[in-house]
């Protein structure tokens, strides 16, 4: 396994307690103490994951990903945290982050939602590499929106809900259908999230003639174009 995860910790001994343990899983990871170190550390280097701490000096977790997001819309992001707030998992979520872990926590947890979030991102490569809807041309693999010559860089996610609603254009696709294929689970904050990513993709097309995502009440959201889908 090649995976490379770079893990945000200011406590010592929890930061080797994480490390040791991807290490015995098969992953490779760096680890830094602080958010100004890991920022450095972020643009010298790919990761496949980050792992940050919310809680830090210097820089904190959602600073953070803040600039991490800046110039990288496509690396997933989980938090570790003792704050459990709605509202702070919500702000998490705007930041573009895939999941959050509570502390203390227990470590298998910590590894079984890691690769459950590699294997929601990394399945992409293994589905069709472009999907086209009219002026549209979505590489999902490299998760890039090609509009008339523009190129769009997405994020894991955009990528995965713009598939499906661009392979079921003209239908309603319910909410929880996009909850359990792009989350995996149906709970008060992926249903927060999802709401952030559908505001997100709006922004994305909304230049974008004859193409529009509406809200179908009581029932979801439908792509609608002018055009038919060209499916793989």
């Amino acid at each position: 396994m090649n995976t490379r995860v770079l893990v945000v910790e200011d406590d010592k001994n929890m930061g080797f307690l994480i490390k040791e343990n991807l290490r015995l899983a098969g992953f490779k990871s760096d680890i830094s103490p602080n958010g100004v170190d890991a920022l450095s550390l972020s643009r010298e280097n790919d990761y496949d994951l980050y792992l940050l701490d919310v809680m830090m000096p210097e820089k904190d977790g959602f600073d953070l990903a803040r600039e991490i997001r800046q110039k990288d819309r496509a690396t997933p992001i989980i938090f570790l945290t003792a704050k459990s707030l709605p509202e702070d998992r919500i702000k998490g979520f705007k930041l573009g982050c895939d999941d959050f872990i509570s502390k203390p926590f227990n470590v298998e947890e910590l590894l079984l939602r890691l690769k459950a979030v590699l294997k929601r991102t990394g399945s992409l490569a293994a589905r069709s590499k472009i999907v086209k809807l009219g002026p549209l041309e979505l590489h999902v693999s490299e998760r890039k929106l090609v509009v008339k010559g523009e190129t769009r860089q997405l994020s894991a996610k955009e990528a995965q809900l713009l598939r499906l609603f661009c392979e079921s254009e003209g239908q309603v696709v319910s909410r929880n259908k996009l909850l359990e294929e792009v989350w995996e689970r149906d709970d008060f904050f992926t249903s927060k999230s999802l709401d952030i990513y559908i505001h997100r993709l709006r922004k994305l097309l909304q230049d974008v003639e004859d193409i529009s995502l509406l809200n179908v009440y009581g029932l979801g959201y439908k792509l609608v174009s002018s055009t038919a889908i060209d499916k793989p």
